[in-house]
């Protein structure tokens, strides 16, 4: 019985001061903004939520398999070397995973050969060009594998994937 009449005794004292209400509110504000900060990062490192880069590639016009369709002026590649360069990408992201004629390797050489890998598929996506051409590149891949382009790269490890984002950024542009 005693509580509430001395809630309401403290919300009656709180009600007289004005400042009250702004720095309870600034306290909430800033809980939130605080926790958006510290919770996002770990979300994104936990892999719960896409991160910055992630977001970039969805988004991306050159990993969309039909954007290259609307822009046939705009092609250099053939069909062929579209075919070529995304058997590169095949084969070295397979590697990338550690699955190398259906065995998986381990130890140190997993990690040489990730970033080697991530290296030639910096080298296939640069080759492409433009994003028109890594467009045409990314739709004979999903035919080929029948899985797409941008959730391929996905599966690289965390040291190739920032080049790979770089390599894409930089076709982007193009």
């Amino acid at each position: 019985m005693a509580a509430p009449i001395i809630a309401a005794a403290v919300a009656s004292k709180m009600a007289e001061n004005k400042w009250t209400p702004i720095v309870l509110g600034v306290i909430i504000v800033g809980a939130g903004v605080g926790l958006y900060f510290i919770t996002r990062p770990v979300l994104e490192f936990a892999g719960v939520i896409a991160t910055k880069e992630e977001r970039k590639i969805r988004k991306s016009k050159a990993l969309d398999p039909s954007f290259w369709k609307g822009h046939i002026g705009k092609l250099t590649i053939s069909t062929s070397k579209a075919s070529a360069i995304a058997n590169t990408i095949y084969r070295a992201c397979d590697a990338c995973r550690g699955n190398v004629f259906g065995e998986t390797l381990v130890g140190d050489f997993l990690s040489g050969a990730q970033n080697e890998n991530a290296d030639v598929i910096v080298r296939a996506i640069i080759m492409a060009g433009n994003k028109y051409n890594l467009s045409k590149v990314s739709d004979v891949f999903q035919k080929t594998w029948g899985e797409s382009l941008a959730k391929f790269l996905k599966s690289v490890g965390n040291e190739g994937s920032e080049k790979i984002y770089a390599a894409l950024n930089q076709i982007e542009k193009r």
